[in-house]
């Protein structure tokens, strides 16, 4: 049997990619095809694959503690979710068989493809992969809605693509010819649209052309820069790598978040924008060798990714955190911060 693992990466649309094929999995069934997503009873479906993997000093995130108190708990149900599906697999037979889960991205694939030969006898593993620069302004969002401090956020130099060590380590265990590597990029996507380009490599690799019936709208989008930013201070009071027994807390969370998401007030905001010139080149230098690697061996040359216009050095860590903390603080505006204190005490 065939399969279709996409891995990502972060903040890439895979939540998109998931969400349409979850909406048109019945569809694809009907033309040989298999999405099969983890149960998203216990734990957000991307997470519960790459859970039997984690080791066990890693803590768990805010929404894996409403669920389980240790590591431990969450691999355990992650092995009894790899069974289900190679047993579900197994009986169902189908030519071919997506999986999603962008959290296998920065794992090492031995175990992961020693784990889906058990299943499958052919593989192939689809990324997309965006520039580094609103790959940073879209994890920082990321991480202060899943509860990240100031403290907490990573510096420019830290925020890594990680696509060059991914893409050498699958081509060594798969083969180039079934590694493929999309640029997350409307300039280079198929139709300018994820979608398009991602049922376009599923087409291809089924050998017959696939189209979704039920068109998705971009999901799990940034909030606006005011609402982003007020959370930041809300994040203070909260832990967001704790020991456990706050689930009560992060329940509450949860539904504070869901609640300024569908605030009526606040469509239109703007955004966080992207970081200033300074702090843009401090991240093209720090993934200077993973551009390099991408526009020479995986992506179209006449659109390359952007690289860093020098070779010297990063600054100090404290540079860069105050230059992030006068980026981000230099976004507030008095007024939409109103909106956003109305949308949250309702």
């Amino acid at each position: 049997m065939k399969l279709l693992l996409h891995i990502g990466a972060a903040k890439a649309g895979s939540t998109t990619i998931q969400d349409s094929l979850f909406l048109n999995r019945a569809a694809l069934a009907q033309q040989g095809i298999a999405y099969w997503q983890p149960s998203d009873a216990t734990v957000p479906p991307p997470r519960v694959l790459s859970n039997l993997f984690e080791p066990g000093r890693k803590p768990l995130l805010p929404k894996e503690r409403l669920h389980f108190a240790t590591r431990e708990e969450s691999r355990a149900f992650s092995r009894r979710e790899w069974d289900r599906m190679a047993a579900e697999i197994g009986a169902q037979g189908p030519a071919l068989t997506i999986l999603s889960s962008e959290s296998l991205y920065y794992l090492r694939p031995g175990p992961i493809l020693d784990e889906l030969r058990r299943t499958f006898s052919e593989i192939v593993v689809l990324m997309y992969v965006r520039d580094p620069v609103p790959l940073y302004r879209s994890a920082l969002d990321q991480l202060i809605r899943d509860g990240a401090r100031l403290a907490d956020l990573p510096l420019p130099a830290q925020v890594r693509l990680g696509a060059a060590d991914t893409l050498r380590r699958y081509r060594q265990q798969l083969g180039a010819e079934n590694v493929i590597l999309r640029r997350f990029d409307r300039a280079c996507l198929a139709g300018g649209d994820l979608l398009v380009d991602l049922y376009q490599q599923i087409g291809l690799i089924h050998g017959q052309p696939v189209a979704p019936l039920h068109p998705v709208h971009s999901t799990n989008e940034s909030f606006s820069a005011a609402a982003t930013l007020w959370i930041l201070g809300l994040n203070e009071g909260f832990e967001r790598l704790g020991s456990g027994g706050d689930a009560a807390q992060i329940q509450r969370r949860q539904v504070l978040l869901e609640r300024l998401r569908r605030a009526p007030g606040l469509t239109g905001l703007p955004k966080l924008t992207d970081p200033p010139a300074a702090i843009q080149e401090w991240i093209r230098r720090a993934n200077r060798d993973d551009i390099a690697f991408l526009n020479q061996h995986a992506f179209d040359r006449t659109l390359p990714l952007e690289g860093p216009d020098s070779d010297a050095p990063l600054p100090p860590e404290a540079e860069q955190r105050q230059a992030v903390r006068d980026w981000l603080l230099g976004q507030v505006k008095p007024e939409d911060l109103a909106r956003v204190l109305v949308a949250a005490l309702p």
